[in-house]
């Protein structure tokens, strides 16, 4: 039993299984065609609509359904992977996304013990993120190595990591709010702005100033005019149940709103920031709440509240009611997806009732609860 632990709780051994996932879940996506990553199409396809001077954000329904809503410079970050062909290229996106958690992981400022949990109990999660062939886990692991940059007092490279976060999805960049609480937050947030011009300038080589003026106009245009609505795995989709057709998709999201900025405002009165364990808490908070409160949540985004929840629980008291909730998101959060439970289970309980975003919601409310009531240590 011990050398079985010892086995698992080896950083290459838990590196190999991460890539093992990215390799497996390639052969899959190779054996049933491309209709079944049509968001790496999307992804790879930018780059090329880039230098033929056509319009990123416009419906290409011979290539892809749906748009690219991406920041412009995103094409040119995924250039390494829409340059080679198609399929090299989706393998070695996968095995990037694979690797990056888990190196974000390895980068904390935490005890290894913390790390390998979070490594196993995130790993199913990054596995339904693979199959969705999208950003989170990258977006995920960019939270991370900015804070993992705010502790080392590395205020530049914490800056290009939010930075990224917002030309990759721009909800990630609300863990920007961490700058508030460590020294040199001026200097932290005037690398940030300078950053993200650097980075807003990637395409303008590629397409000149005219048609580089033009790309951010049709963006924004794209971004004001896509009002999709979708209420599913959010605190919205789950008080629409409890409330069906009575649930305002704006006044629980200025609620949710109102309570960061008191949360935030809290930590800053109370100097709650001068603890380590309360500036994770902060982190955590940070990761599921841009989750539940986001309109646009799907089972693909939880690898950003689940890593939330790991690094909640690795920090937490363990007590009872703490056991009990990660049992609860683990078995019904990560494991909702999974053929683990009948078919019937998913289609008439799992996907209908949102259970998915259950115990995210009781997550942040624990969380909530203890950096309101949190005294100064």
């Amino acid at each position: 039993m011990h050398r079985f632990h010892n086995f698992f709780s080896n950083q290459t051994t838990i590196l190999a299984c991460y890539l093992l996932l990215a390799v497996v879940t390639y052969l899959q996506f190779v054996s049933i065609g491309a209709s079944s990553y049509n968001s790496f199409i999307i992804f790879r396809e930018g780059f090329p609509h880039l230098i033929q001077h056509q319009n990123l954000h416009v419906e290409y329904p011979t290539l892809y359904y749906d748009l690219f809503l991406y920041h412009p410079a995103f094409t040119v970050f995924f250039l390494p992977f829409s340059y080679p062909p198609v399929e090299i290229g989706l393998g070695l996106w996968l095995v990037f996304s694979a690797w990056f958690i888990f190196w974000a992981i390895k980068k904390l400022p935490i005890t290894d013990e913390q790390k390998i949990f979070m490594w196993w109990f995130c790993f199913i999660e990054v596995n339904t993120s693979l199959h969705n062939v999208q950003t989170n886990t990258t977006v995920a692991g960019l939270c991370l190595l900015t804070f993992a940059c705010l502790e080392r007092r590395h205020w530049f490279w914490a800056a290009m990591c939010a930075a990224l976060l917002f030309c990759i999805k721009g909800y990630g960049v609300i863990v920007a709010a961490m700058f508030l609480f460590y020294p040199q937050k001026q200097k932290t947030i005037g690398y940030f702005i300078l950053c993200l011009a650097v980075l807003s300038l990637l395409p303008l080589p590629f397409v000149g100033l005219s048609r580089w003026l033009e790309i951010y106009q049709e963006w924004y245009v794209c971004l004001q005019t896509d009002r999709k609505i979708n209420i599913g795995l959010s605190l919205m989709g789950v008080l629409d149940l409890i409330f069906p057709n009575k649930v305002n998709i704006l006044s629980i999201q200025l609620f949710g709103i109102m309570a960061l900025g008191i949360t935030i405002l809290r930590f800053w009165l109370g100097e709650l920031y001068q603890n380590i364990k309360n500036r994770v808490y902060l982190l955590a908070y940070l990761l599921v709440w841009v989750i539940v409160f986001n309109h646009a949540a799907e089972s693909a985004s939880y690898i950003i509240a689940i890593v939330g929840v790991s690094l909640w629980y690795a920090f937490s008291e363990r007590t009872l009611a703490d056991r009990i909730l990660v049992v609860f998101v683990f078995f019904f959060s990560v494991l909702a997806p999974f053929d683990l439970y009948p078919s019937s289970w998913r289609a008439h309980f799992f996907v209908p009732f949102r259970i998915k975003a259950v115990g995210c919601i009781f997550v942040w409310l624990t969380l909530q609860f203890y950096l309101l009531k949190k005294q100064k240590i």
